[in-house]
């Protein structure tokens, strides 16, 4: 009797530990995908080794601000719906020959929707394919004009839709950087002008699709449902407690 309790011990630990040993999937359906960029740019308007930069072209330069936050859902087994809001912040800096300054600002703000598939390529490369689909607004941002402050109330929205390849890297079973290629057709239409009054641009919509080609390498980060005990699992145990006679 003690030779089959302590057995019986040993099959419930070795079944429990094999149980949680197995990592959850991070692509199976209920699980999360997390990711995001940020970016800052200064860049001057003069050759930063020469000797002889005037006090005007120091006051010269363009400061990019870059972010985005990526948090997608697995709604099936390797299939995932991800929203991506994104800001982007262009500021360019002057002076004139009276050291008197100039500033303008362009502002965008984005949401993109974006499913994507998977397609897992061994254990640690998994391939990635799907499209964002994103609406954006340019709104005017006050800006200076030799020293003296202007308002901007123009208004533009920008369209988008870019189908996107990644190849993911997996690090761990939960962290993975990516490279991806995309190309992007956009549009961005005017609404107000500076003033405030409506614009019309006088061409088609369609008339001014634009395409650009990007490659870009990120970091993604999978947030799998927990792991839980299999059933096929548990049938060892059960057969051997049958066998015992139920003792």
């Amino acid at each position: 009797m003690r030779n089959k309790g302590l057995w019986m011990v040993l099959a419930l630990i070795a079944v429990s530990a094999a149980a949680f040993a197995q990592a959850p999937d991070p692509l199976a359906a209920g699980g999360w995908e997390f990711g995001g960029t940020v970016k800052f740019s200064h860049n001057p308007d003069y050759p930063i080794f020469a000797g002889d930069v005037t006090e005007e072209e120091k006051g010269e330069y363009l400061q990019i601000t870059e972010a985005s936050i990526s948090v997608g859902r697995f709604l099936a087994d390797r299939f995932s719906l991800a929203l991506r809001p994104s800001m982007l912040l262009y500021s360019r800096h002057t002076l004139n020959s009276s050291l008197q300054e100039s500033i303008s600002r362009d502002l965008f703000l984005g949401l993109g929707f974006e499913p994507s598939w998977y397609f897992p390529l061994g254990s640690s490369w998994i391939l990635g394919v799907g499209a964002e689909l994103g609406v954006g607004i340019w709104p005017g941002l006050p800006g200076v004009s030799d020293d003296v402050r202007e308002s901007d109330h123009s208004l533009s929205f920008q369209l988008w839709l870019e189908p996107k390849v990644r190849a993911y890297y997996r690090v761990s079973e939960l962290l993975a950087p990516y490279a991806e290629a995309g190309f992007r057709l956009g549009v961005i239409r005017r609404v107000r002008d500076a003033f405030g009054d409506p614009y019309d641009p006088g061409v088609p919509l369609l008339d001014e699709v634009r395409g650009r080609f990007a490659f870009t390498l990120g970091l993604k980060y999978f947030l799998p449902q927990g792991a839980r005990f299999v059933e096929t699992q548990k049938t060892p145990v059960n057969d051997w407690y049958d066998m015992s006679g139920g003792r």
